[in-house]
């Protein structure tokens, strides 16, 4: 049997348990389980809660390194996460979260800071988001993204494998899609590519966002897929697979 691997965030985790619903029962089926079950194909779902652009790129990157894939799917997220790699975590974005939430004891998103501990703080969430966000260094974020995009291209490419795009976890618009990047290489590379959905992912450049009806979403405090909103992101997964497969 043929076999997808799917990459992403917590939107793409088969395995997704809302913080801010912990009696809700979210065991429906995720996109990448739909996706493949519509094509007969065995599915590897390395969906991941917190996991940043970089992440996703390199999960797929590693297991294609050391297993046969037929296709991939990836779903990217925000562009400012940061992971910070070391030999222990797998990132640090979502034990930084975890850990701000238990010290503030926010339910909702709960990064307030992050900490090393109680009594040391890292950064304020609010201030880091700022920085990164200064004259130019969100332009450079964006970049960084296209730049995964276009480098899961290549990998996959290497293994004569089609892979397919699309953005998932809501952008920072009032920052970000300002520039998107337009004076990046890799803009203009993406830009004549058919195996992206929605792309330029803003809706200030054209683009398109999946889930942009919040009735697709788990409610207006978990803004993560509903079943229903899993169902949209497989078919326009399987929409834009046919698409290209046609061609």
């Amino acid at each position: 049997m043929k076999t997808l691997l799917a990459v992403g965030c917590s939107f793409t985790n088969k395995n997704y348990v809302s913080d801010e619903h912990p009696e809700m029962d979210c065991s429906w089926p995720k996109w990448p389980e739909i996706v493949g079950k519509k094509l007969g194909y065995e599915v590897v779902n390395l969906g991941t809660n917190g996991a940043a652009n970089d992440n996703i790129m390199r999960s797929a990157q590693d297991y294609m390194a050391e297993h046969k894939v037929d296709m991939v799917c990836a779903l990217w997220t925000e562009p400012f996460r940061l992971n910070i790699h070391d030999t222990y975590h797998d990132n640090w974005y979502a034990y930084l979260r975890r850990d701000a939430r238990s010290i503030t004891g926010s339910k909702r998103y709960g990064v307030k800071t992050f900490h090393l501990n109680a009594t040391n703080p890292l950064v304020a969430h609010i201030e880091l988001a700022k920085r990164l966000c200064r004259t130019d260094d969100h332009t450079r974020i964006a970049s960084e993204e296209l730049r995964h995009i276009h480098t899961l291209d290549i990998i996959a490419k290497s293994h004569n494998i089609p892979v397919y795009h699309m953005h998932g976890c809501t952008l920072w618009k009032n920052h970000v899609y300002q520039t998107a990047s337009l004076d990046s290489p890799y803009f203009s590379i993406l830009d004549k590519q058919t195996n992206i959905w929605g792309w330029p992912f803003y809706e200030e450049l054209g683009g398109e966002e999946p889930l942009g009806n919040r009735d697709h979403r788990i409610s207006e405090i978990d803004s993560h897929p509903s079943a229903k909103g899993q169902q949209i992101l497989a078919d326009k997964y399987l929409e834009l697979i046919e698409q290209n497969e046609t061609n």
